[in-house]
């Protein structure tokens, strides 16, 4: 970005790039670099050789057979998918795959659904269409898709927090009424209650009730 961004009437752009390559690097890669030096005479080579050291062709393989394969993942959505194919293609600089064409391989790989909606939004089949038309197409499709993502995420929060709310004041309403009702019945139930009958005094002798029958003073 700074280079492009650069201008100079007296070094040259690719002179610029070459000369501030090296400081690029660190540990073993600076090292390597070092000694390899007096080999390098321009930047195409550089490039060359430094892709060679740290990308090499099983590594570039390994990439291309994961963009040819690529698939879309079960619960995945669109965006997820497109973003993912785009961090799979940036993650190797010389797979020598131009990333217009290979949006081919982004719509095999869609899920039924999204293959349907593709066709559909391009009026018959999304292949038949120029990549660039359908790169910008399913850019607009992901982009929407995100921010529908970001607000259904927002309001599910807010409603978490408003279902936390109800749930407490709702539970403290249930304790409440529970506690109600056990007075309630509480109520009741002293009503049925019956009190134990004291025994009465009763005299057998002479029959009054202010005392016992061995009480009674017609004994003496």
């Amino acid at each position: 970005m700074i280079y492009e961004n650069f201008r100079s009437p007296t070094i040259a752009l690719e002179t610029l790039k070459m000369r501030d390559f090296p400081f690029t690097l660190q540990g073993e890669a600076q090292d390597w670099l070092y000694y390899l030096s007096l080999r390098i005479t321009n930047r195409a080579t550089m490039e060359r050789i430094f892709l060679e050291k740290y990308f090499p062709t099983s590594r570039v393989a390994a990439v291309r057979g994961e963009i040819y394969g690529i698939r879309q993942r079960k619960g995945e959505t669109l965006n997820e998918y497109w973003e993912r194919f785009n961090k799979l293609y940036a993650s190797c600089a010389q797979h020598q795959m131009k990333k217009h064409s290979l949006i081919q391989y982004f719509y095999e790989g869609m899920s039924l659904s999204n293959k349907q909606w593709a066709d559909a939004a391009s009026g018959g089949s999304f292949l038949d269409q120029m990549p660039q038309a359908g790169r910008e197409l399913i850019e607009r499709k992901a982009t929407d898709g995100q921010q529908c993502e970001t607000r259904a995420n927002s309001v599910t929060s807010l409603r978490g927090v408003h279902e936390v709310e109800t749930y407490a004041a709702n539970e403290k309403e249930m304790d409440e009424r529970i506690v109600g009702s056990e007075k309630k019945l509480d109520e009741i139930v002293s009503l049925f209650k019956t009190s134990t009958p004291k025994k009465a005094k009763v005299c057998g002798i002479c029959t009054l009730t202010s005392h016992y029958t061995n009480e009674c003073t017609r004994l003496t």
